[in-house]
């Protein structure tokens, strides 16, 4: 009878040592949060910042090979230490031989897999988080002279139209997801599988194909996943298009198989070819606004890339600034972070100041706790003075209001004056947030909106500055 009850003990011990492992696996695990919008790790809001990053970059392939892993490692950290929480990576890069996963097909190189081996592992050392994607095809296109998918390399294709739909390919890809989640599918710090970055650019496809290509190669993802390590990340796939409509935009924005919605926000000349720091505001905001506007399930959405693609920075300082406002323009429309950078610069990663960029915006979405935060867009309803941008968001108990002057105002610091048309009358908490300095200018005062009209005057400010408003009382 003792033995009975011991034995008893013990399976009651081993069954909740199994349910508390699972418990803290899903801790650490990033899902969508309850309300959608935003992601969530554990029972905290969690928003992406940072920039994108590849193996062959400068910051990361001194890992490669093993030239000076600690100088990799050392990267990383400064990227924590600067408030950067994800990463968004390509498992090959395929502008150099060196860079690919597979060469031939079926042959992974060591090189690469132990780089990624060591890449995951210190994810965790930092608590970093990756987006990871299995294909580079911008670099696939301009190189298939020696892609292993080329038919002349022992490959199944003789152009890369078709890669969606053909049946060897299909098969091939799925044994490159396999690889990787038998590999690296343990690390609870892989945010995402992107299944396929900029998809509607590469292979010839129509959007039901795209469609049809997504639903297998999710379902895979997830079952390999499940089967292997018994939990899944998420799953989204990104599109070049800033704003895609019709069929296109049903898939990105909507696609059931799809845990959140991504596109690159390459918008126009404010953002591919700047001539200053704040013409991009609008555009950034008009393309988050549309996203959130098309997605009807309340889906995260994030910029997964971005940046001056048709004329690169040389001004480090300009470019901090312009990050900067690329940040907040995306986090105050109600994006799922701050964007992702693509650095577009030489050396091709991000400068110390924009890294100092994304530390101050860090540091406002701790401040403000964007748990349980579910909104909706308030652009329409907010009214500044000529000269200015404003971009917001809230829901029944908080706003939160980004306020931008032009670049050719920035002279002196000066207050303005923010009219709202529409707000719920009642008594509300009033806080000023600097951006420059990352900290509160003014804190909880106390203000009445009698009627659903009025207005805030700001404190002084020189470039740019965060309202937040918190709903108290009637």
């Amino acid at each position: 009878m003792r033995k009975l009850i011991c034995w008893a003990l013990l399976l009651v011990l081993f069954g909740t040592s199994i349910v508390l492992s699972a418990a803290d696996a899903k801790a650490e695990l990033i899902t969508v949060a309850p309300g959608g919008r935003y992601f969530q790790k554990g029972d905290e809001a969690f928003l992406i910042v940072g920039p994108n990053d590849a193996l062959t970059w400068p910051g990361l392939s001194p890992l490669l090979g093993g030239t000076n892993p600690a100088a990799a490692k050392d990267y990383l950290e400064k990227l924590a230490r600067h408030g950067v929480n994800t990463l968004r990576v390509m498992i090959e890069y395929a502008q150099y031989p060196h860079g690919l996963l597979e060469n031939p097909l079926g042959e992974y190189r060591t090189e690469v897999v132990e780089f990624w081996d060591t890449f995951f592992d210190w994810l965790e050392d930092y608590d970093l988080y990756a987006i990871v994607t299995p294909w580079d095809p911008f670099w696939m296109e301009r190189t298939w002279h020696q892609n292993p998918y080329n038919t002349l390399n022992g490959g199944m294709m003789d152009t890369m139209y078709g890669f969606l739909t053909q049946p060897e390919a299909l098969a091939r890809q799925k044994e490159r997801f396999a690889f990787m989640i038998e590999r690296w599918g343990h690390s609870k710090h892989i945010l995402a599988w992107e299944l396929m970055n900029e998809i509607e650019l590469w292979w010839g496809a129509s959007s039901y194909e795209m469609d049809k290509w997504i639903s297998e190669m999710a379902d895979f993802v997830r079952e390999h996943q499940l089967k292997t390590h018994g939990f899944t990340q998420l799953i989204t796939a990104s599109s070049a298009a800033n704003m895609p409509s019709g069929a296109l935009g049903k898939v990105i924005y909507n696609h059931p198989k799809l845990d959140f919605a991504t596109t690159h926000l390459y918008t126009g000349p404010g953002m591919n070819a700047p001539r200053n720091t704040t013409d991009v505001v609008t555009e950034v905001a008009l393309a988050v606004n549309y996203a959130l506007w098309q997605i009807v399930d309340n889906r995260p959405y994030t910029d997964t890339e971005s940046g001056p693609i048709e004329m690169w920075i040389g001004s480090a300082t300009f470019d901090a600034e312009f990050l900067h406002n690329v940040s907040w323009a995306h986090l105050a429309s109600g994006g799922a972070g701050t964007g992702m950078r693509w650095p577009y610069r030489s050396p091709h990663v991000l400068t110390t100041g924009m890294l100092e960029s994304l530390a101050r915006i860090s540091a406002f979405i701790e401040a403000f706790d964007f748990t349980g935060f579910v909104p909706e867009n308030l652009g329409a309803d907010l009214i500044v003075p000529d000269g200015h941008e404003v971009v917001g968001i809230g829901d029944t108990q908080r706003k939160l209001i980004w306020l931008v002057r032009d670049e050719s105002l920035q002279g002196e610091p000066a207050a303005s004056v923010l009219e709202m048309h529409y707000i719920e009358p009642g008594s509300y908490r009033l806080s000023f947030w600097d951006p420059w300095s990352a900290d509160w200018l003014e804190k909880d005062l106390a203000v009445h909106f009698a009627k659903p009209r009025g207005s805030i005057t700001t404190p002084e400010f020189l470039k740019d500055i965060t309202i937040v408003l918190e709903r108290i009382g009637e």
